[in-house]
């Protein structure tokens, strides 16, 4: 009996051992598994993950665009309103030439040459940077693009190329608006000359950088022009200095030149005229 139970025993203790080693044994082989699958899927990782594409910042962003054309047209506007309602005085760069441009509103205007005092009417259309004129009673229209520096400056360059420079000259054009054209101021510089030397002198007029009239009187002999004086003259009141600077009066022939020079501005809105030509726009 003692035997029968000590070989049963043995046998247990045997069968435990040998389930330890398949035990062992199975644990390595999933380990082994497990580790063959984790190198193949780091392997794979690399191929199942698409490229990062190359960020491009749009050139338009379809969502700023309507910000963009309100802002532009919140810039044009108060240019537009800047030729309404004001006289601009207008110089071409080519050859100096002068005419007064009369923007009643934002259709209607007129122009005054600066050299005879002819003008006539015209209407307008601003549209962004572009400006089309009808000059007159024609059907034709003329083209200048607009050029902005500052709110009493621009440029208009015509479809021929040519550049006129716009300086701002006062506001409420349905005014009356005296100025002595250039025609007139070479006659009127002529009688006041004459009236002091007993000799009439010939006349050229020409525009200063500063907006004075600078008037050569000049005596011709034998084809030869020999100076006489200059007169540098303020456009709107005809008053000025020689060339020794003594204040001059045009509108006063035979007084003296004084010592003294006179302060010499633009008319202001309220200023009363004092004899000017006429020189009302043509409308």
């Amino acid at each position: 009996m003692k035997c029968k139970w000590i070989a049963l025993l043995l046998c247990s203790v045997t069968a435990l051992l040998c389930t330890g080693c398949d035990t062992e044994s199975g644990h390595n082989d999933f380990m082994e598994e497990t580790t063959e699958a984790t190198e193949e899927t780091e392997e794979q990782i690399p191929e199942s993950i698409p490229p990062v594409p190359e960020l491009v910042r749009p050139t338009e962003a379809p969502e700023v665009q309507p910000e963009t054309q309100d802002a532009t047209e919140t810039e044009t506007a108060p240019q537009v309103s800047g030729l309404a309602g004001s006289i601009w005085l207008g110089k071409m760069e080519k050859d100096d030439t002068e005419r007064f441009f009369l923007f009643y509103d934002e259709t209607n205007g007129s122009y005054i040459q600066q050299q005879d005092g002819e003008g006539m009417g015209f209407t307008y259309a601003v549209q962004g940077d572009t400006a089309v004129f009808h000059i007159g009673d024609t059907t034709s229209q003329m083209s200048a693009q607009i050029f902005w520096a500052g709110s009493q400056n621009a440029a208009l360059k015509w479809e021929d190329g040519s550049v006129e420079e716009l300086t701002w000259v006062r506001s409420d054009p349905a005014a009356a608006f005296p100025f002595y054209n250039n025609n007139a101021l070479c006659e009127m510089a002529q009688t006041y000359y004459e009236a002091l030397n007993d000799m009439r002198p010939e006349a050229t007029a020409i525009a200063n950088q500063d907006g004075t009239i600078a008037i050569w009187l000049y005596e011709e002999v034998n084809g030869v022009k020999l100076d006489c004086d200059w007169y540098t003259i303020d456009r709107y009141t005809a008053k000025g200095f020689n060339r020794i600077h003594e204040a001059i009066d045009l509108t006063q022939p035979g007084v003296v030149p004084q010592e003294s020079l006179p302060v010499s501005t633009l008319p202001s809105e309220t200023a009363a005229p004092t004899e000017p030509t006429e020189t009302l726009p043509l409308r």
